[in-house]
């Protein structure tokens, strides 16, 4: 064996010493008095295992800089020995030198790739600088390095991890910690096939590698927290500076018209503000009788909801469920309080007398049991003599004339209807003459009172009759107290009108709520969750699950429970007890004094309670969802909405012995808070107030965010409508690519166009991103809604294109361009004296602004402007082209047969399955005869009520076409002819030197028997052609399923009259036979007939499009109507009252269009009436629409 003093020099010494300057090498060699190279190699090695052991002394002694002084005389002699950098990190780090410990460990993973303690001291390093994002990573390749092979026992005294990689197995322990150095000897080599690192080691860069993960995510979101903060910081400025130029433009006006209007300039930025509060204050309504303005528009929003009420309770017709279970409900209660009398009556108690007198007296009732003008089956069931026959009180809300109906029906003596408003009164007063007429019910039953609730007066209205039944249907989705339902009761009951005793249907109505995240947050890739701040509502907004992305955070929960039955009859005793000692009338005045809030000043909720609700879902609650329950007699349970997150729940008994009946016309209410972050096992405080008229939330702490502007729901659905967003954002972007040439430079950037685009109704500026993600140079979004134009701007921001897009507040028919011809100083100013909004013209539109009837938001006229002053000839748009297709179809309330068997529950789908079985059978025989006594057909069974409404049909009609979602309640119409296309519309040819009204005859030809009284019509458009040369379009038709949210299909209704059929092939219309009306064909049945061919004339004016029945081309149309089955076009007096309303209605959007204070004065009485709606006479949702009218 060689002496080590004659061993060849080693290169690790010489690999130090080239690394040093060589000067500086040169003078320690002078002071030595030797050369690098003449120094022993067992030397240099016994050099590097002494100071290495030292080191490692120093280092577990904790004497951190003589440590770090040992170990760099080691690398001295062994720079390539990975072991001693890794110590030296390690000390470094101890002595809070990170940037040297930084430095080591990136040359000890050089060293070593594969070694994971390099890549912990790495970690270790880079999370001490506060580089989590990179220390994760770095920790995360340690992680996988270390369980590569897996954790395996080495042995029964050991636990250990077998790992690739190398690592030193002298010099240390197996339980050394891994912030411990590692020894190691100099003729090691670098690498090893074998090494163990204990768990402890594992379990520390596992709970490192954690940490930093968290501590990444986190610095993560303070970044994009920094950066949105920025980035809308820049959009308040933006803002800022537009408005200053509506000041200047306003301005400028002023001064060209050399006149001022009475208001300054800054009273055109007033924008009304909801405050978050609102709603808990009561409002006075005497403070609105002295303000003419206020007054006025008050009155006027009255008038309005009164002339929406018969239609809008329409959808109770449709609503199977709920007709089903109140006939039930009815049925059995009227029963139950003749058997409840008659078994009274065995007793023949002096009491019992007295009771049965209590409503009727003794000639009263012999005049009603010997009339004499109905037949047997007809005369509801005669009490025995000398008892109370059953007299109901109905209390409306839903269909007009369903619940009197229904208690006739069921067997009561006298039933009177009480309703909502003057045209309520007319659409129940019509429904019920016209079922007397025609046998369905007895006549004289019913008396339906033209007055509200709190003036019916026991002598004068009901005849001295106290009821003793009440059934009502006066509740809305706002857990069903919204349209006043305990306040009507209450009254009723007050003013001595019931019975002690008296009988309620629903008995019981419960409210139970889930926790929500309703938000939108990522669209098409672009972050759209600014708009979230414009999600709220001034009363309670519909949710609909399957149209709104959303997230349950909580399990369901009860919100309060109400023993209506008790209630009512508590307060009925309180009135006898008043009556019997005279003072009724002044008690009645003194409740009326505490009403009107005296009493609930101090403390104005019923009901105040807090509840802990537990977090089952990690997310952003933002919104209370609720839905009520009925108890409405025998087990039956009417509901108003599934809950969220459940699906074909109907029909389910969630307890023993219990129907879920599910009602359509309502749905889910959803309350929207200001946001808060919870996590999966967090508990939350619920604030749940009531009174007579709300459910109030509240979160803890409360919400403290003014809303001072609102986005239609519609504009969300819109967004949420993923096939339009990606047939625009392909089109688009061929589109772009197109123009631009990319892909066809030829490597040249010169030869790539500059494109310039225009978003015509930009809105929350979705389509103008994509144009800019698309390549375009510059976007112009114009918006004529300021709330709009502030969103589209913050999005536009927030999504880093400030820069290349530019928002406008503008209607496009008044933008100008510095092109456009014939404007002064060069096209630097409009006519009116503004500066000119762009300077050039653009070479592309992008464009949005179509409703279910294609034009009816001024899309052409927009088109016809754009291309005259804002685009370059030959410019691209996108959408290319519609199609309007249109079709005849029956939509109308006929006979409608209502199974009322107290047996077992059906929910809302069989229910429906059921009776449009039942409503066939029974539409034939009720065209048999119409005036046939019903001995052979409406008492076929008596489980089933049969009743007509065609009546209602008049108060479905409005003069211009309304937007339904036929696709989504088929069940409710059938289409009778063929679908037969009306007008083709090519974009590229609307200019304003064609734009123009047009009119087009046409034919429709009838496939299917029935009694017409509709046409339906859609579109189908061809947005453009994507980049595999495949044409996108977008259907809005309600037969082939392809239709999105954005649109419905458009309803204009005709005056009824029958259509004759073909009788052939139905499969193209895409609905059903099933019967909707109650048209029979006339004549023989054996004979053949000639199927009808309505000629129509389609016209449109440029803003809409309307049809005509040409009466002179179709003579037949003047015999095809019955005046005893189908309806006239409307009610007259509604007709006349609606001409009237809408007259004023122009004049004062004219008004508050040109006055700000004028806007301002009716905006803050919306606002109130929005906040408290009950106060000021409206009902929960005609209040928030009103509101919502005035601040969108």
């Amino acid at each position: 064996m060689p002496s080590p003093l004659t061993e060849a020099p080693q290169p690790g010494l010489a690999d130090s010493a080239a690394e040093l300057d060589p000067a500086i090498l040169a003078a320690i060699e002078r002071e030595l008095k030797t050369s690098v190279s003449d120094v022993p190699p067992a030397l240099v090695a016994h050099a590097v295992a002494v100071s290495k052991k030292c080191g490692n002394e120093a280092f577990c002694a904790k004497r951190f800089t003589d440590a770090c002084k040992f170990y760099t005389q080691a690398i001295a002699g062994a720079p390539g020995d990975k072991n001693l950098r890794s110590n030296r990190s390690a000390a470094y780090l101890a002595l809070g030198d990170y940037e040297a410990a930084l430095s080591d460990a990136i040359r000890c993973v050089a060293l070593d790739q594969n070694w994971p303690k390099a890549h912990y001291r790495l970690g270790k390093a880079l999370a001490a600088m506060g580089e989590w994002h990179a220390a994760a990573a770095t920790l995360e390749r340690c992680a996988r390095l270390i369980t590569g092979v897996g954790l395996v026992p080495a042995s029964k005294d050991t636990n250990t991890v077998s790992t690739a990689g190398t690592a030193d197995t002298t010099g240390s322990t197996a339980g050394s910690s891994t912030d411990e150095p590692t020894g190691s000897t100099f003729n090691e080599p670098s690498t090893q096939t074998d090494s163990t690192i204990d768990t402890k080691t594992l379990e520390g860069v596992l709970e490192l590698l954690a940490i930093a993960k968290c501590e990444s995510e986190d610095a993560r979101s303070r970044l994009g927290a920094h950066e949105t903060g920025r980035r809308k910081d820049l959009a308040s400025r933006l803002r800022e500076a537009r408005r200053a130029d509506d000041r200047e433009a306003t301005l400028a006006r002023w001064r060209q018209t050399m006149s001022g209007p009475e208001w300054d300039v800054d009273e055109n930025e007033w924008r009304p503000t909801f405050p978050p509060n609102a709603r808990a204050k009561k409002v006075d309504p005497s403070a609105f009788d002295f303000d003419n303005r206020r007054g006025g528009a008050l009155a006027h929003a009255r008038t309005l909801a009164e002339l929406a009420a018969p239609k809008n309770a329409l959808a109770g017709l449709d609503d199977t469920g709920r007709l089903a279970v109140y006939a039930r409900g009815v049925k059995r209660m009227v029963l139950e309080k003749q058997s409840e009398v008659a078994s009274k009556q065995t007793g023949k108690t002096e009491e019992g007398v007295e009771k049965q007198s209590e409503s009727f007296g003794e000639s009263e009732e012999k005049k009603y049991l010997l009339e004499g003008s109905l037949s047997e089956h007809q005369r509801p069931a005669t009490p025995p003599v000398g008892t109370q026959p059953v007299v109901t009180l109905c209390i409306s809300g839903g269909g007009p004339g369903v619940l009197p109906l229904i208690a006739a029906a069921a067997g009561s003596a006298a039933v009177f209807s009480v309703e909502r408003g003057r045209f309520s009164f007319r659409a129940t007063k019509g429904v019920v003459k016209f079922n007397e007429t025609a046998g369905r019910v007895p006549k004289g039953v019913i008396k339906t009172l033209d007055r509200p609730v709190t003036t019916i007066d026991l002598a004068e209205d009901m005849e001295n009759k106290k009821a003793n039944c009440v059934v009502t249907d006066l509740l809305d989705r706002a857990g069903g107290l919204g349209m006043g339902v305990l306040r009507a009761l209450d009254t009723c009951a007050s003013r001595g009108l019931l019975t002690k005793d008296v009988a309620v249907v629903p008995k019981r109505l419960k409210t139970f709520a889930q926790l929500l995240q309703i938000r939108i947050e990522n669209v098409a890739g672009f972050d759209l969750r600014q708009l979230n701040a414009y999600r709220w509502h001034p009363q309670t907004a519909r949710f609909s699950p399957d149209r709104e992305p959303h997230v349950v955070v909580s399990s369901r929960f009860e919100v309060f429970d109400l023993d209506l039955q008790a209630r009512v009859r508590g307060k009925a005793v309180e009135a006898r007890e008043r009556e019997a000692k005279g003072d009724f009338q002044k008690k009645e005045t003194e409740e009326g004094t505490e009403n009107s809030g005296s009493k609930n000043s101090a403390s104005p909720w019923d009901s105040d309670a807090t509840l802990k609700i537990p977090i089952t879902a990690d997310g952003v609650w933002n919104a209370v969802v609720f839905w009520f329950e009925c108890d409405m007699g025998g087990g039956d349970v009417l509901r108003s909405a599934p809950p969220p997150g459940v699906k074909g729940e109907s029909g389910a008994q969630p307890d023993a012995g219990k129907q879920i009946f599910t009602g359509t016309s309502w749905g889910l209410a959803a309350q929207y808070l200001d946001e808060t972050f919870v996590r999966c096992g967090d508990v939350v405080s619920l604030r749940c107030m009531r009174d007579d008229n709300q459910i109030y939330f509240q979160s803890t702490p409360p919400a403290s965010i003014p809303r001072r502007a609102a986005i239609p729901m519609w504009h969300y659905d819109m967004l949420n409508d993923h096939g339009r967003n990606a047939a625009y954002d392909a089109c688009i972007k061929n589109a772009v690519r197109k123009y631009k040439g990319v892909g066809n430079s030829n490597g040249n950037p010169g030869n790539i166009r500059h494109l310039s685009v225009i978003d015509a109704g930009s809105g929350s500026g979705l389509l103008a991103m994509m144009a800019a993600r698309a390549g375009a140079d510059s976007v112009t979004a114009i918006e004529r809604s300021a709330h709009m134009t502030d969103a589209g701007e913050e999005i536009v921001c927030v999504n880093g294109f400030a820069g290349r897009i530019h928002c406008l507040h503008r209607d496009v028919r008044h933008v100008f361009t510095a092109d456009t011809p014939g404007l002064p100083f060069n096209g630097a100013m409009r006519p009116d004296g503004v500066v000119t909004e762009m300077q050039h013209k653009a070479q592309m539109m992008v464009y949005e602004i179509f409703d279910s009837g294609l034009i009816g938001e001024g899309a052409l006229h927009v088109l016809a402007y754009a291309r005259e002053r804002l685009l370059k000839e030959n410019s691209i748009l996108v959408p290319a082209k519609a199609t309007v297709f249109a079709q005849l179809i029956e939509m109308r309330h006929g006979v409608v047969a209502v199974e009322c068997g107290t047996g077992g529950g059906v929910d809302s789908e069989t229910n429906k399955e059921t009776n449009q079985e039942t409503n066939q059978d029974a539409n034939k025989d009720a065209n048999e005869d119409t005036n046939k006594d019903t001995d052979n057909k409406d008492t076929k069974d008596s489980s089933t009520m049969c009743f007509d409404f065609s009546h209602c049909n008049r108060w479905r009609w409005r003069d211009e076409y309304e937007g339904i979602n036929l696709e989504a309640c088929k069940e409710t119409w059938r289409p009778l002819s063929e679908v037969v296309p009306v007008f083709d519309f090519d974009f590229y040819d609307v200019t304003a030197q064609t734009l123009r009204p047009e009119s087009k005859a046409l034919k429709f030809p009838v496939h299917t028997d029935g009694t017409c009284n509709a046409v339906a019509f859609w579109f189908v458009m061809e947005v453009g052609v994507d980049e595999f040369g495949v044409t996108q379009t977008l259907s809005t038709s309600p037969h082939d399923g392809t239709k999105g949210q954005t649109w419905q299909q458009a309803v204009q209704y005709f005056e009824e009259f029958d259509v004759v059929g073909s009788g052939g092939d139905k499969s193209q219309s895409g609905g059903d036979d099933k019967s909707h009306g109650d048209y029979v064909p006339r004549g023989d049945d054996s004979a053949p007939q000639k199927s009808d061919s309505v000629p129509i004339t389609a016209s449109h004016d440029t803003y809409g499009i309307r049809f005509d029945i040409d009466d002179g081309l179709f003579p037949e149309r003047a015999t095809r109507r019955d005046p005893r089955r189908h309806a006239p076009s409307h009610d007259p007096v509604w007709g006349a009252a609606l001409a009237r309303a809408k007259q004023l209605d122009g004049a004062m959007n004219k008004i508050l269009t040109q006055n700000p204070l004028e806007y301002r004065a009716v905006a803050e009485t919306a606002v109130a009436v929005g906040a408290r709606p009950q106060d000021l006479g409206f009902e929960a949702e005609q209040g928030g629409d009103f509101c919502l009218r005035l601040m969108g």
